[in-house]
């Protein structure tokens, strides 16, 4: 869509707690800028928990 932005990453054995904050820091200023992000793939449960990591971050 021409309006969106998808990040397609593959996590693996080198990611650590301070990769996937350094990938919730750059989600987080997207939104900050005015962007959504949605993860409806991961269930209620999943997103809720994403929405709180990323709130954390």
């Amino acid at each position: 869509m021409p309006s969106s932005l998808n990040i397609d990453y593959r996590m693996g054995s080198a990611w650590g707690a301070s990769e996937v904050n350094a990938l919730l820091i750059l989600l987080k200023e997207l939104c900050g800028l005015g962007g959504t992000l949605v993860a409806p793939w991961w269930g209620a449960e999943g997103e809720h928990e994403f929405t709180e990591a990323l709130r954390r971050a």
